[in-house]
């Protein structure tokens, strides 16, 4: 997404790929161990491209307590890198499983600076602090490692997920692994002042930024009596927190803005999904994003 904002530094490339590794990490309360790379990489790619490649791996794992132990290299005809992050627990990992009707979602981590920034600057609205404040975590995300790592510390029963095809799949599969529905409340969810101005400028209902892949946080599902405590674990370490919706018995999946309600119909980003950009094309995946139902 960087050499599409017009970013051509390989450095963004390699950041964005240690933190897509280290964030399934943060959705366990892993601690990292390591990151191990696959580097396909064209012949005429410059020394110094490569190099700035290298630095934004290291210096991502460098942010995360944890460094490159090891990978492969080998020549192909266009840039293909991968990587997968090793991690521990003391005991059992947080998971996926445990949610319950009633359970209240949030998202534990930036939400919706990725798409207010990245359309911000594709379509040139903002300009000046606001818009660098919000490109940001979209040019050097952070995985959510220590929430996690705090929240597995901590024993409060939850489901979490890392949220890295978009909000709409991330709940919804959620959902489908405890056998329970969802209601996202959009009148629940409060917007940072940058998103809302990123939003006027855009003439874009807010809430949507929330809905694409790419802001890295994590989700996670607790009872009601145990959302403060999630609170102050993730406002000691700085970190903002979404109130989402709730879990629900009835298991549809819906949509709620005060008494109108929709299907949550929000765009998909899992790979081989007929809407997913991969397939569809970026230009696509927008449209959808910034014309998918809300109530």
């Amino acid at each position: 997404m960087a050499a599409i904002l017009g970013y051509d530094d390989l450095y963004y490339r390699g950041w964005l790929l240690a933190t897509i590794n280290l964030s399934d990490l943060a959705a366990a309360g892993a601690t990292p161990l390591g990151i191990v790379t696959s580097l396909v990489l064209p012949p005429d790619l410059s020394v110094e491209s490569f190099t700035r490649l290298l630095d934004g791996i290291d210096a991502c794992c460098a942010a995360n307590g944890t460094c490159v132990i090891g990978g492969n290299l080998k020549e192909g005809t266009q840039i293909d890198v991968q990587a997968t992050a090793f991690g521990a627990v003391p005991e059992l990992p947080l998971s996926r499983f445990g949610g319950r009707p009633g359970d209240l979602l949030a998202a534990v981590g930036p939400a919706g600076t990725f798409w207010a920034g990245t359309l911000s600057q594709i379509e040139q609205t903002l300009v000046g602090e606001a818009l660098d404040r919000l490109l940001e975590p979209v040019l050097i995300p952070r995985p959510q490692l220590a929430f996690g790592q705090a929240l597995l510390a901590s024993g409060i029963p939850a489901a979490v997920m890392d949220n890295s095809d978009g909000l709409g799949p991330t709940v919804t599969t959620l959902a489908q692994t405890n056998d329970v529905g969802l209601t996202i409340d959009l009148t629940d969810i409060v917007l940072s002042d940058d998103i809302q101005v990123a939003a006027s400028q855009l003439g874009v209902d807010g809430a949507r930024f929330l809905f694409g892949w790419g802001d890295w946080n994590v989700v996670v599902s607790v009872a009601p009596g145990r959302f403060d405590e999630v609170c102050a674990l993730a406002a000691e370490l700085n970190v903002p927190v979404t109130r989402l919706g709730e879990l629900t018995v009835d298991r549809s999946y819906r949509l709620r803005r005060g008494d109108r309600e929709v299907t949550l119909e929000a765009p998909d980003s899992q790979r081989f999904a007929p809407d997913s950009w991969f397939t569809a094309g970026i230009e696509e995946y927008i449209r959808q994003l910034r014309t998918f139902p809300m109530p």
